[in-house]
């Protein structure tokens, strides 16, 4: 038997559409890795709040077990955190 035996050309395609009162916009994200480029165009005040953050998200990351520690140092997320941590002295 093929794929094709199961297609049946005679269902009509749904279309789908947005809900009701909702605005799709359209606009490219920043990657982080790229973001991390300019950390030295940052103030000085939002530069010691972001190290402050990231300093209690690792002392929290550090009670977490040890798989899902793994998880995150596996995940592509790993080397953008890392990165922020050399980068603002953070080591």
């Amino acid at each position: 038997m093929d794929i094709e035996d199961f297609i049946d050309d005679d269902i009509p395609e749904i279309a789908v559409s947005e809900p009701e009162g909702t605005t799709t916009i359209d606009m490219e994200l920043p990657e982080m890795q790229e973001s991390t480029d300019n950390l030295t165009d940052i103030s000085p005040q939002l530069k010691t709040e972001i190290k402050s953050v990231l300093s209690y998200m690792d002392q929290l990351l550090e009670s977490l077990p040890e798989d899902k520690i793994d998880e995150f140092a596996n995940s592509e997320h790993y080397e953008v955190y890392k990165k922020l941590f050399e980068e603002l002295g953070l080591n």
